[in-house]
């Protein structure tokens, strides 16, 4: 062998790459024609990974149009004749799901006790709508999400509520996918009339059906809308058994009945943005939310959601990449279109106003919008997550963060004087955090922080103590939602939790409306 050119000479990248790495072995080589060798072979291996993805992008784009092409032959086949048509879409459709819907019908719960906790229920009984939600007049002037937030860990509606507006009307839908965004729109709206059969009568809106039905069988009729299952039998996945009632071969219509029969969706009246989005993702199951993480169930495809996937049941990857689109992208496209009128509850009004104050704030006196979702980049919610989340379950960084309300308000004298708590002290809140969490777990209902950290500034302006402890962070004011009891009682945990078992040394107030609570190292109740 005279120069490394002959290796190469005619021969194919794999046959190249395999002599170019038995050269290297070989004792023929020096140490440079080594090195040089084996710098080919990787630009070989580049070239030849880039030819691969050609083709798979290729091929799938060519799958995908069989799958539209052999719907369209089905409908309009004689009915002696769907049946084998059918059997042909179902295994076409099974295999292009294998490759974007990577993990799809994996349960995201990694115990038995998470998914246990989720059993169906009536969002509305336990989070009631105050009135009945209006058309939502116009997009929000809302903080652009540049990188995925950090979600609540909470499950409760009231909690998380204004969260899916904030993400929602912020996320930026990524050039690369809106080509196939805009298709798989088109193929909602295309059968947007099967979709209205089945649930006007209900009393759910038909885009909401139609986000299922893509999330979970890729727009196949001739599967469950449960869970993707084919429609020759009952449905051997999560659920199992479903239709519970009737024989095979079931009709679409009649097990898509069924399956938001057996969700309650029939028995409920909001569907206001929030609410749907809630109960899409409830219907894929809370896993992500346990870890912070936007899921791409809703998010994918949008600067909301970047990577972490579960590829099997209760197996999640951290760097694993969802290649379906999220569902609440898919609703973003049609709003955005003018295809559908969203409403927004009592949560999402408030949250539009505080948007539109904020907005008057900048024109008014050159005030910066604070964003409402603070980023993960952010260099507390890091410290907050490294040392603090593992031992926190029921609060995220954020909250910690809360400015105050004379500080959102920009009527308020003390409007926009409050700040983030220097790195100087934030270890300081780390007993504060510890001690909310354990009484989150025997209050079993979210607790909101109302007041944390108070700069100097604004402590003067509200008129707050000279000594007062929430400036050194580890003092927070909150209340509890939906709990039935009031300030005493959960001061009275708090004193419990102080007093017989010494669990933490703090101050101890009962407000009218909130309690106090601080780790100043020494027992107080004032």
């Amino acid at each position: 062998m005279s120069t490394l050119d002959d290796l190469i000479a005619g021969l194919d990248p794999d046959d190249a790459i395999n002599r170019l790495e038995a050269f290297i072995l070989s004792d023929d080589s020096t140490l440079e024609q080594a090195e040089a060798a084996a710098r080919i072979a990787e630009t070989l291996s580049d070239n030849r990974l880039n030819k691969a993805i050609k083709r798979f992008n290729s091929g799938t784009a060519r799958l995908s149009q069989l799958v539209d092409d052999l719907q369209a032959v089905i409908d309009g086949a004689p009915a002696a004749d769907r049946s084998i048509f059918s059997d042909l879409l179902d295994r076409t459709n099974r295999l292009y799901q294998s490759f974007y819907k990577d993990g799809a019908g994996a349960s995201t719960y990694e115990n038995t006790d998470a998914a246990n906790q989720d059993a169906d229920s009536n969002d509305e009984a336990d989070a009631p709508p105050e009135h009945h939600p209006e058309p939502a007049p116009s997009r929000p002037d809302t903080p652009d999400i540049t990188e995925a937030p950090v979600v609540n860990t909470s499950r409760d509606y009231a909690v998380i509520a204004k969260e899916y507006a904030r993400i929602f009307f912020g996320l930026q839908i990524k050039a690369s996918k809106e080509s196939t965004i805009r298709k798989l729109t088109a193929k909602a709206l295309a059968n947007r009339a099967r979709y209205e059969a089945v649930g006007t009568p209900l009393g759910i809106p038909w885009w909401f059906i139609a986000g299922i039905h893509l999330m979970e069988s890729n727009y196949n009729f001739t599967t469950h809308l449960h869970n993707g299952d084919r429609l020759t039998g009952r449905t051997t996945r999560v659920p199992a058994g479903r239709p519970a009632h009737g024989s095979s071969p079931f009709s679409w219509e009649d097990s898509a009945r069924d399956a938001l029969i057996y969700k309650k969706f029939n028995s409920t009246s909001d569907w206001s943005l929030s609410r749907a989005l809630y109960r899409w993702e409830k219907y894929n199951g809370w896993g992500y939310r346990y870890k912070s993480k936007p899921t791409p169930y809703l998010w994918s495809f949008s600067s909301a959601y970047e990577k972490g996937k579960y590829v099997a049941d209760g197996q999640y990857s951290a760097s694993a990449v969802s290649k379906q689109c999220g569902v609440a992208v898919f609703l973003r496209t049609l709003y955005d279109a003018g295809h559908i009128t969203l409403y927004s509850d009592e949560n999402e009004q408030a949250f539009n106003a505080d948007m539109a104050r904020e907005k008057k704030a900048v024109e008014a006196g050159n005030i910066p919008i604070v964003p409402v979702i603070t980023p993960s980049s952010n260099t507390f919610v890091t410290f907050f997550n490294d040392t603090i989340k593992p031992h926190v379950q029921h609060f995220e960084a954020a909250e910690f963060l809360v400015k105050g309300g004379s500080h959102q308000q920009n009527s308020h004298d003390c409007f926009g004087l409050n700040t983030d708590p220097p790195e100087a002290l934030w270890e300081n809140v780390i007993p504060l955090a510890k001690v909310l969490n354990e009484l989150r777990n025997r209050i079993d209902h979210p607790v909101k922080l109302t007041s944390v950290y108070r700069s100097e500034a604004y402590n003067a302006c509200i008129g707050g103590a000279v000594n007062s402890h929430h400036k050194q962070f580890h003092a927070a004011d909150f209340v509890v939602l939906n709990s039935g009891t009031g300030p005493r009682e959960w001061a009275r945990i708090l004193d419990v939790m102080r007093t017989s078992e010494g669990i933490f040394s703090g101050g101890l107030k009962a407000y009218k409306s909130f309690v106090h609570v601080d780790t100043r190292g020494e027992n107080k109740t004032w």
